[in-house]
């Protein structure tokens, strides 16, 4: 899944790194939010991509670790801080589970679009919990399986489209395992959207394999599992549900 992760993001690098969605999502603002960052404070950005999450909370603290896995998703994180005079952003070639850093060092652990590549979330929040100091906060935005114990159907057509696509859960299995890990949740914003196919492809091209691979594999659905994904044949369109969560450390 690591080495499946590193080929996607390796590939479409440039294109996130162009993504006005990534860059200035509501989501990033309302993550920031709940975070409410302090000038004196360490974080580190899990799976920071080309690090418009790093680079947004850079302006309020000491000090970002910029975390992922891919080189070059790492490259143009380094390139949009250059750009930004985000001086104060380090990076760190690592795994969530294992970053590197100090036990209790950190105020804030970010994830932003990314935890559902994440093949053990278990390990990524025991990780997390132990990198942050007491009372340090967690904030997670990612996408959020439909409550219906049918969510396979939604991970098997994430998986179709990006195959280190590990698993997204559902948003009350995010604030439970939350809550076993040793944390307290503060926040919680759901975000709804109407998505047109080749919106939710992005960036992968429709006429691609794996493009292909996705449209046949929503026309083949039947009626109640059109249902769970509020698939719309005719416009080709369906619902994708996002989430933020932040929790302290306790």
């Amino acid at each position: 899944m690591a080495d499946q992760a590193r080929d996607f993001f390796g590939k479409h690098a440039d294109a996130y790194a162009k993504s006005k969605d990534h860059r200035s999502g509501e989501d990033l603002m309302k993550l920031v939010e709940y975070l409410a960052p302090r000038k004196s404070e360490l974080v580190a950005d899990i799976g920071t991509g080309t690090g418009f999450t790093a680079a947004a909370l850079s302006r309020s603290v000491k000090t970002v670790y910029a975390i992922d896995p891919t080189p070059e998703m790492l490259s143009r994180a380094r390139d949009l801080c250059r750009e930004e005079g985000a001086c104060n952003v380090e990076f760190i070639e690592a795994e969530a589970s294992s970053t590197g850093l100090g036990d209790s060092s950190m105020g804030i652990v970010a994830t932003r679009r990314a935890a559902h590549h994440f093949p053990d979330k278990g390990s990524f929040l025991r990780e997390s919990h132990r990198i942050l100091a007491s009372g340090g906060r967690i904030g997670i935005s990612d996408m959020v399986a439909p409550e219906d114990d049918a969510r396979d159907v939604f991970n098997a057509l994430e998986r179709i489209r990006d195959g280190s696509h590990a698993g997204a859960m559902k948003k009350s299995e995010w604030i439970s395992l939350l809550s076993d890990t040793g944390f307290e949740v503060t926040h919680v914003w759901d975000r709804i959207k109407q998505l047109k196919f080749e919106e939710w492809l992005s960036p992968v091209a429709a006429n691609s394999d794996e493009g292909r691979a996705c449209k046949s594999y929503l026309d083949s659905l039947n009626p109640r599992q059109r249902g769970i994904l509020e698939y719309d044949p005719v416009s080709a369109s369906f619902v994708k549900r996002w989430v933020v969560i932040v929790a302290k450390r306790t």
